[in-house]
């Protein structure tokens, strides 16, 4: 007589492949999954209203999962704003620049082409002017004096090291475009950091300082076929 065959059942829907793939063992499930948030204790989109581990492991799966989603439509050449805000912890809305003089601020900024309304007091007779402009895409350049800026930074220092390491970076339509600001904006007084030159990503790029000294980068569309191995 020959051996005889297992003929324990499966639960239906369930292949050996299946419980292969297990990603973790059972008792990780337990750990991971006890205890997680209600659906009706959670925020629109999915996102918890606590921050404990549970709440940071959901966040992390959620994220990666975004991020995983963003390369896939990449690969099939979908286009589209992923991955999409709302799963992400933060989104990056605004720059506030702090400046000495509104007047000349505002003046270098506009030659960039943004449409920026005047400042305005407030409170009125405080001495604290600001303003702001919204681009295309939702994104805020919001403009201060230090005054204006006291009345949400109280510890603002008045005297900050100028400058910095950081560039505020706009896109220009060509690189002729590049050119063309930078020489109108140094013929106006503006230092250059860095003159007009077509930089190893593809794409024409040049640096000038705002009447503050932050750096503002210039850059023209990018072209991979001009495109270089930097010397470091």
């Amino acid at each position: 007589m020959g051996r005889r065959r297992n003929l324990r059942r499966r639960p239906a829907g369930r292949t050996d492949h299946a419980r292969r793939r297990r990603p973790w063992p059972r008792r990780f499930d337990r750990l991971v999954f006890a205890g997680r948030t209600p659906e009706s204790q959670r925020h629109p989109g999915g996102a918890r209203s606590e921050s404990g581990a549970d709440g940071d492991f959901d966040r992390i799966s959620r994220s990666g999962s975004a991020a995983r989603e963003a390369k896939a439509a990449q690969r099939s050449g979908v286009r589209g704003t992923l991955p999409i805000l709302s799963e992400l912890s933060a989104t990056l809305s605004q720059i506030n620049l702090v400046v000495q003089d509104m007047e000349q601020a505002l003046d270098f900024y506009r030659r960039l082409g943004l449409t920026i309304k005047d400042p305005v007091e407030w409170p009125p007779g405080s001495g604290a002017r600001h303003t702001s402009v919204s681009m295309a895409n939702g994104f805020g350049l919001e403009f201060d004096n230090i005054a204006g800026a006291r009345t949400w930074n109280p510890g603002l220092d008045e005297a900050p090291a100028p400058g910095g390491r950081n560039v505020i970076g706009f896109a220009l339509p060509s690189s002729t475009e590049v050119d063309r600001l930078h020489a109108e904006l140094t013929s106006a007084g503006y230092r250059s950091r860095l003159a007009p030159h077509d930089a190893f990503w593809g794409g024409r790029y040049a640096i000038v300082l705002d009447p503050d000294r932050n750096q503002v980068g210039l850059m023209g569309p990018i072209d991979p076929q001009r495109g270089f191995t930097p010397t470091v």
